[in-house]
Formats: structure tokens, C-alpha cells, sequence
């Protein structure tokens, strides 16, 4: 694998080099991030999140897709665990336009740059409504909303809990989030 240069690159030099590397890699103000794997847990739970917004948004102008392409930012460039946009998105593009949701799923390694640089990051996206983090361990999902010119914090917890979205219009209950996991176990 190349390695990029010792100086800090562009983002457009970051996503020509990342587009030849055979791993995947995050660029926040220069620095270059490595992507690592996860866990079933959290496989099983992005893919679910992703499962139920298709489902939901079939038919409508939005779509969601999970975890192979990448959201730009002024100074960062991140690979979200799901995302949403109402934007038309090519086969050939791997940048989501206009992204509306961004879902991460929490691991010990990620949870502190989910909640600190990223979310910094991703709520300068003027077309971004939703950002959802989800626990990976415990029935627990935090959701900041964009109200005006704002944000709202809300904690659902217990896998009963049940996430409404006005725009797009979706509902995701944590029992479906979380089936097949420990979590949708432990509480059967």
C-alpha cells in the first residue's frame, strides 16, 4: 500500500490517493485515519438500521446506503455506518450528496470521535437533519435533531424504544435495530 506524503494533502489529492489504496481511510483537516473492522454486533446493527430505512424509503425520493460511501465535508471526508440523502446519487459516485441522516454505530475505539470531531464535522452540513448514535452493547440510541438553527438531544433507551422521523418520515424501533444481536437477546 502507497503511503500518502508527509505533508498534509488536499482533500482532493486525499481522495485521489484513497481511491488506489486497497484499504479504506477518513481525512479530517489534513490528518489521514485508517479504517478498521468491527465486530457482528456491529455489522449486524448497521445493517439492520440500513435494512428498515430502505424498506421504509422505497419509493421516495430518498434513499439510504450503508457503510461504502463517503460524506464530504468542508474539511473532512468520513465513511458513516449508514446515511441518508434525498439526493439523486449515480452508480459510479462514492461521495453521498446532501446527506439528511447519518447513523454511526458506537464501538469502544469510535464512540468518543463519534460524539467529538466527527459530530463537530458532520453538523456543519447544511442539508443534515438526523445524526443517530448507536450503542452497540445495551439498547441505548441517541438522536440530535436539527431545529432551526440548533439542535435537539434525545436519549431513547430500552428496546421498546421507538426513534420518529418527521423528514424523511421513518420509524425505528430498537427492537429491529438491535435483533440478532446480544442486546435483542438479553431483553427476549
Amino acid at each position: 500500500m502507497a503511503e500518502p506524503a508527509a505533508e498534509k494533502l488536499t482533500q482532493q489529492a486525499f481522495l485521489g490517493w484513497e481511491r488506489e489504496q486497497s484499504l479504506r481511510f477518513e481525512y479530517d483537516d489534513g490528518a489521514i485515519y485508517c479504517m478498521v473492522g468491527g465486530t457482528a454486533a456491529h455489522s449486524r446493527i448497521a445493517s439492520n438500521v440500513s435494512a428498515i430505512l430502505r424498506g421504509q424509503l422505497q419509493g421516495g425520493p430518498c434513499e439510504a446506503f450503508q457503510e461504502g460511501l463517503k460524506v464530504q465535508m468542508d474539511r473532512a471526508i468520513f465513511y458513516p455506518d449508514v446515511v441518508v440523502t434525498c439526493s439523486q446519487v449515480p452508480d459510479q459516485v462514492d461521495i453521498v450528496p446532501a446527506p439528511v441522516m447519518i447513523v454511526a454505530v458506537l464501538s469502544p475505539s469510535t464512540a468518543a470521535d463519534d460524539r467529538g470531531r466527527k459530530w463537530l464535522h458532520y453538523r456543519t452540513i447544511p442539508t443534515l437533519r438526523y445524526y443517530v448514535l448507536v450503542a452497540q452493547n445495551e439498547a441505548l440510541v441517541e438522536l440530535d435533531a436539527r431545529t432551526g438553527d440548533g439542535w435537539q438531544h434525545t436519549t431513547l433507551a430500552g428496546i421498546d424504544a421507538v426513534i420518529q422521523l418527521a423528514e424523511p418520515a421513518a420509524g425505528l424501533a430498537l427492537r429491529d435495530i438491535y435483533a440478532g444481536t446480544n442486546v435483542a437477546r438479553a431483553a427476549s
